[in-house]
C-alpha cells in the first residue's frame, strides 16, 4: 500500500526536488533546442529536467516559454563557448547561471525567471530585438525570486533596443522622440531627461518619464548623410 501511495504523489506533483534529470546538449556548434536528437539522453528538455549547454549556438524557435528543472550555459576549457538564443521566454524552476563566456540572447520580448541567476564573469544577456518604430518597443525582463548574483565583468543590456532612430533626414520614434536635421544638427532622443539638442541648441526630444522610465527609450533624429 505504501508502494501505491508514493507512486500516486509523485503523478500528482511531479518530480521529487533534488531528482531533476540531467539533460546534456549534444548538438554540435549550431543547431535547434527543439529537435530531440540534439540531447543526451535523447528528447526535448522539459520541467523536470536539469539541462547544462556546455558549448555551441542553441536556438529555440518555439513560440512557448521553455521551462527546464536547472540551466547552466558554459563549461571551463570548452569552445565554442555555449549561446542560448531564445525567441520567446524563459522559466527555469532552480538554478540558471552563466559561466565561461556564455551567452543568453533574446530576438523578441521576453520574461526570464528562475530561483537563483548567476552571470560569473565574461557572461553575457541581452535584448537584440529589432526597435519599435510605433507601438510598444521590445523589451526584457530578468527576475529571481531567490538571490541575483550578477559579477564583475559579466553584462545584461538593451541598449539600442527601445525606440527606433530616423531614417534619413527624418525624426526619431517614440514619445521623446529627436527632430531630424534641418541645417541645425538632428536631436537626440530622450529617456527620463530631456535629450541633447542639435547645432543650434534645438530639436533634442523633450523629457518624458523622468520620474519612473517604464517605456524604451525614444530614437533620434536623423539627417541626410546619418540616421538617427
Amino acid at each position: 500500500m505504501r508502494k501505491i501511495l508514493l507512486a500516486v504523489a509523485v503523478v500528482a506533483f511531479g518530480t521529487i526536488p533534488g531528482l531533476a534529470a540531467a539533460v546534456d546538449w549534444r548538438g554540435g556548434t549550431t543547431g535547434d533546442w527543439g529537435v530531440a536528437a540534439n540531447w543526451t539522453p535523447t528528447g526535448v528538455p522539459g520541467p523536470a529536467d536539469a539541462v547544462t549547454i556546455a558549448s555551441g549556438t542553441v536556438v529555440a524557435y518555439s513560440t512557448d516559454v521553455l521551462n527546464v528543472a536547472s540551466l547552466t550555459l558554459g563549461a571551463a576549457g570548452v569552445t565554442p563557448v555555449a549561446v542560448l538564443q531564445l525567441s520567446t521566454g524563459l522559466a527555469v524552476g532552480g538554478v540558471f547561471q552563466l559561466s565561461d563566456g556564455a551567452a543568453l540572447q533574446t530576438f523578441s520580448s521576453a520574461s526570464i525567471t528562475a530561483v537563483d541567476v548567476t552571470l560569473l564573469r565574461g557572461t553575457s544577456v541581452a535584448l537584440v530585438a529589432a526597435p519599435a518604430t510605433a507601438g510598444t518597443p521590445p523589451f526584457l525582463r530578468l527576475y529571481a525570486s531567490g538571490t541575483f548574483n550578477l559579477s564583475g565583468g559579466s553584462t545584461i543590456t538593451v541598449r539600442g533596443r527601445g525606440y527606433s532612430g530616423g531614417v534619413g533626414a527624418a525624426p526619431g520614434s517614440g514619445p521623446g522622440a529627436g527632430g531630424a536635421a534641418g541645417g541645425n544638427g538632428a536631436g537626440g532622443g530622450a529617456h527620463g531627461g530631456a535629450a541633447g539638442n542639435g547645432g543650434a541648441a534645438v530639436n533634442g526630444g523633450s523629457s518624458n518619464e523622468i520620474i519612473f522610465p517604464i517605456d524604451g527609450g525614444s530614437g533620434g533624429g536623423g539627417s541626410a548623410t546619418a540616421d538617427g
